[in-house]
């Protein structure tokens, strides 16, 4: 978000012990705290742009979906974390219940990897045809903007992403970038969309915006 030029302030759901191979462990913070967290940068700052990670659990979602709706949040950028790349659970199975129920609804963005997108719908995934059934199913819940991420799914060795707002589908493909630890992309993605969506882009733009910036850092890393 700050090479993007905007200021962040977060809220913390729960801390994790983990490097770049794995999660070792997680404890959860009372959704009361997280509650506080939201609503203390909410006094003092003027936000235009919620972005969800990691929830973890239904109660969690519950209130994130509460506070979204009683700030009347038009842009929630959700990435709908469910598990690390290693196979930890980062979100519990109430709280993929509660996400589909009441957070999806109220989302502007929605930016699910191949598994998360097949946990959310429940469809399996295998080609671009899949992926943009998915969104569709996604739209329906209530998601104003699917952007399903295609780097599980390759395609001639080009990642291509899926963005459908409603009418029209959109493939961003870009050459696959292969480093030993890409850790981190799903996130610093949706960061890099909700950034560009907080400075007026249009939700294509920021989307390209996000793409390019990760293949970027893929490119320079030295892992």
């Amino acid at each position: 978000m700050a090479a993007f030029g905007v200021y962040g302030a977060s809220a913390i759901t729960a801390v994790t012990a983990q490097n770049s191979q794995a999660v070792k462990e997680i404890f959860p913070l009372p959704a009361r705290l997280v509650a506080a967290q939201i609503n203390s940068a909410m006094e003092e700052l003027k936000v235009s742009v919620w972005k969800t990670g990691m929830l973890f659990s239904g109660q969690i979602v519950k209130t994130v979906a509460e506070l979204a709706d009683r700030y009347k949040i038009k842009n929630l950028v959700i990435d709908p974390v469910i598990k690390s790349t290693s196979g930890t659970a980062l979100l519990k199975q109430n709280g993929i219940v509660a996400l589909k129920k009441l957070l999806l609804p109220l989302a502007f963005i929605v930016t699910p990897n191949i598994h998360e997108a097949e946990a959310l719908t429940g469809l399996k995934i295998t080609t671009i045809a899949d992926m943009k059934q998915a969104a569709v199913v996604l739209h329906k819940i209530g998601v104003a903007n699917v952007v399903i991420k295609g780097g599980h799914l390759l395609n001639n060795n080009s990642a291509v992403d899926v963005l459908f707002g409603g009418k029209k589908f959109y493939e961003l493909g870009s050459p696959f970038v292969k480093i030993k630890n890409a850790h981190g992309t799903g996130c610093t993605f949706a960061s890099c969309i909700a950034a560009e969506i907080a400075k007026g882009k249009t939700v294509l733009e920021a989307v390209r915006s996000a793409k390019e910036y990760i293949v970027k850092l893929l490119k320079g890393s030295s892992w």
